[in-house]
């Protein structure tokens, strides 16, 4: 009697779930011997559709044949099915670059990303143009997200607002003085978002609002590296003896000195939130001091 396969670590695949995942997917009798055999990938797969077919097993696609996959690529090609229709958040993918711990300072190593961007200058409370940014970042975010939603069946969280902080004179930053301010707002985008998207997401905003800052928002790639970053909770105005500790006591220490634009991510809505509990990750990118 042979020995049957057993389902692979972690992954659940004899379970009903998953066939109902893959059931629309590859068919029923495809998705079936997915299930009792999961290192078959099944002749199905070459009918997938173009956006499924290149995230799951271009070869196999490409023979149009039914081919063995060992343990590892079973894992991955079951997963990627997965979540071709799954939600994903940005903060449960990469929580190490969302949540950090308060009063702490760790070193971490930011991945290049896409974002959404426009920048501007001024004070946030009071300049009508920050407000009009952040509105056209969210409603071409949302945008995109319907798109894609559209085109490749995949959905996302939208992620929280950004911003990149400098002034000429960084003394600003310790008086308060926000109108010399210069910022760039931005929100992060999946990597399967591409500029084609993000066109056909600012042209269906610019068809249906009425909003002069999509303009200003753009598309674009960025890497920070290596960083400094914490949990700041509490007021806006009361993050300075936070920002203070981070850059004259952590770096010095750890042989760092500050480089590029000060970074802030938003994971709190300050229009429902008390000031008190807004919740900021402090971020600054670094490099060693000893050069």
């Amino acid at each position: 009697m042979s020995r049957p396969t057993p389902p692979l670590r972690g992954e659940h695949l004899a379970s009903r779930n998953w066939r109902h995942r893959l059931d629309p997917l590859l068919g029923q009798n495809a998705a079936r011997l997915a299930v009792n055999d999961p290192r078959v990938l099944p002749d199905h797969a070459a009918n997938l559709p173009e956006c499924l077919g290149r995230h799951i097993h271009p070869t196999a696609c490409d023979a149009g044949r039914s081919t063995r996959l060992n343990d590892s690529d079973a894992a991955r090609y079951v997963r990627r099915i997965s979540l071709m229709h799954s939600n994903f958040s940005v903060k449960k993918e990469h929580p190490r670059l969302y949540s950090s711990k308060q009063n702490m300072f760790e070193i971490i190593d930011v991945p290049r990303a896409h974002f959404l961007m426009a920048d501007g200058h001024g004070d946030p409370n009071t300049a009508p143009e920050y407000a009009e940014v952040v509105t056209a970042l969210y409603t071409t975010s949302y945008a995109v997200r319907a798109v894609a939603k559209d085109e490749l069946k995949r959905t996302h969280t939208v992620a929280p607002l950004e911003g990149l902080w400098s002034a000429k004179d960084l003394q600003v930053f310790h008086t308060r003085e926000k109108g010399r301010w210069d910022w760039t707002i931005m929100i992060f985008q999946p990597d399967w978002i591409t500029s084609a998207i993000v066109e056909s997401a600012l042209e269906r905003v610019q068809e249906k609002k009425d909003l002069g800052a999509v303009k200003k928002v753009r598309f674009e790639e960025f890497l920070e590296g290596t960083c400094v970053q914490t949990l700041y909770v509490g007021p806006y105005d009361e993050e300075a003896p936070t920002i203070s500790r981070m850059h004259d006591e952590f770096m010095p220490a750890e042989g760092l000195t500050p480089r590029g634009r000060h970074h802030e991510i938003y994971l709190s809505d300050a229009r429902r939130t008390d000031p008190r509990r807004l919740r900021t990750i402090i971020r600054q990118p670094v490099e060693s001091a000893r050069k």
